[in-house]
């Protein structure tokens, strides 16, 4: 990040996704001051208020923004993936595995090759105690993508739980 940041300082998409990063680690002050420092280098307003919104939903604060969940899927403006997630996320937060499930299933609909719906169905089904089931969409992401560390990082963590040591152990390395 500080090397893309010295490489291009003055860029607002740069900028942007950096403020990107910055929210999907967690990481809302730096994400928002950030995004005012890309709006300042010429970003368009209305892409950092999304960037907010998704912040928003990421961390389960998800009130109005529920509602406007269909219209920024619908003017994703290639975000889409991006308001998955985040949505994804915030039902989570709130113990709303049903919506956090549909959600996903479209999402996979729309974009069968992804291996990231799949790493969330993964989530969705250990955060919902379904180990089993986490552990075949967490494989199903793998035989998307092999290099998906996520994907590793969940099915090591789920053969734990399932006492399956080894296997664990060979998925954390896959990570590494």
């Amino acid at each position: 990040a500080t090397r893309a940041e010295r490489f291009n300082e003055q860029d607002f998409e740069t900028t942007f996704l950096l403020a990107r990063l910055a929210r999907k680690r967690g990481q809302i002050d730096a994400m928002s001051t950030l995004l005012k420092r890309a709006v300042t280098l010429g970003l368009n307003r209305e892409r950092a208020r999304r960037e907010e919104a998704l912040a928003l939903a990421q961390t389960g604060t998800l009130l109005d923004l529920e509602k406007r969940l269909p219209q920024l899927l619908m003017e994703q403006l290639g975000d889409g993936r991006e308001i998955c997630e985040a949505f994804t996320n915030g039902f989570l937060v709130h113990g709303r595995f049903a919506e956090a499930t549909s959600l996903v299933q479209q999402w996979q609909q729309a974009y069968p090759q992804d291996s990231l719906p799949d790493v969330m169905l993964g989530r969705v089904t250990e955060f919902d105690r379904l180990p089993e089931e986490a552990e075949r969409h967490y494989r199903r992401a793998l035989q998307k993508n092999s290099a998906d560390l996520m994907a590793a990082y969940g099915l090591g963590r789920v053969l734990i739980n399932l006492n399956r040591i080894s296997d664990a152990a060979d998925e954390f390395r896959r990570g590494l």
